[in-house]
């Protein structure tokens, strides 16, 4: 085998160890892409997905608040319309009990000109009424 034959055997070679080593590389550089593609894709996914629970969770805060703002209110218009029927039901019972006493009370007559002692005993007549009234109604029997 003469020089020549070996030289372009040895180029040969090498080339083809270029070619094959630049291959190689290219399929390397390839699958690195290929595995970037991927890794992007799913971090990209995987942030579409926090960005969607974040958004469900910010919603359901919201709305949460939104109930709980909803119910405060109606508390507080429930505790008002409680306090103004207990008010009604005082008044009510003030204005039975005073129509209940004015049935009751019969002024005597010689009270309406009274002097002296006998405005004292009307008086009397009066307190010593208002207290067995107040005795009866008290106790359901008027």
């Amino acid at each position: 085998m003469k020089t020549q034959d070996i030289f372009k055997i040895a180029a040969g070679v090498a080339l083809g160890l270029v070619i094959a080593g630049s291959a190689a590389y290219a399929f390397r550089l390839w699958m690195i892409n290929r595995a970037l593609e991927g890794i992007t894709q799913t971090a990209k996914q995987s942030a579409q997905q926090i960005m969607e629970s974040s958004t469900r969770q910010i919603e359901a805060a919201k709305e949460a608040e939104h109930r709980r703002k909803l119910e405060q209110v109606r508390l507080e218009m429930q505790a008002r319309i409680d306090a103004e029927q207990r008010e009604q039901a005082v008044r009510k019972a003030a204005q039975a009990r005073e129509a209940a006493w004015n049935r009751y009370y019969q002024r005597p007559k010689h009270c309406d000109d009274a002097v002296g002692n006998a405005f004292v005993e009307c008086g009397n007549h009066y307190i010593r009424a208002k207290r067995k009234f107040d005795e009866l109604y008290d106790t359901g029997k008027l």
